[in-house]
């Protein structure tokens, strides 16, 4: 009895490290790696319309560009005040929703449109509106100021695609792992 008990167990820790590793896509940029695995967590997104995932977060701009050493900061506050600031340096400007798109800048007759790409309570990642190939970047990567100042673009990545994984596969896995255990000492008394 034991040793089948043993060898359930055996069976289960295995089963458990198969689900806890990671196939990561191979990318090279930041927008290589999220265009791989935006579609696959996608349905965790929250909208625009959903305020409270955003609004007066304070972001820090995440790039994949070694050489560029500045902070960036972005704030979208209350009544449509946006603040961008670069190493201290701030300009005040205002934002505004767009059905799935965010416009912010200097003002509201200027500044740049972006998509949603993506939004929970850590992350705002947005895609410029327009031709891709124009532009030297195709997504804006912003993380909340705690989390930003200690990843840099690929352990940020890493660290939201295992968030989302396999739509919340790693909570049964507890669950049964919690359960199995309670058996297993069940069955030992």
């Amino acid at each position: 009895m034991r040793k089948k008990l043993a060898d359930l167990e055996n069976k289960l820790l295995e089963s458990l490290t198969q689900a806890l590793q990671v196939e990561l896509p191979q990318a090279n940029s930041l927008d290589d790696f999220f265009d791989a695995i935006l579609p696959k967590i996608r349905q965790h997104s929250e909208d625009l319309r959903e305020k409270q995932f955003y609004e007066g977060k304070h972001y820090i701009e995440i790039r994949d560009d070694d050489r560029y050493q500045h902070v960036n900061l972005h704030i979208f506050n209350a009544e449509n005040e946006y603040i961008y600031a670069e190493n201290g340096r701030f300009i005040a400007g205002e934002w505004r929703v767009l059905g799935n798109k965010l416009q912010f800048g200097e003002s509201i007759q200027e500044g740049i449109i972006y998509e949603l790409a993506f939004l929970d309570d850590e992350y705002l990642i947005l895609r410029r509106h327009g031709n891709e190939q124009l532009f030297e970047r195709k997504y804006l990567l912003l993380i909340t100021e705690r989390l930003g100042k200690k990843m840099e673009w690929l352990e940020a990545g890493t660290y939201l695609y295992e968030k989302y994984r396999n739509g919340g596969f790693m909570l049964w896995v507890v669950v049964f792992m919690i359960i199995a255990a309670m058996v297993a000492m069940l069955l030992l008394r």
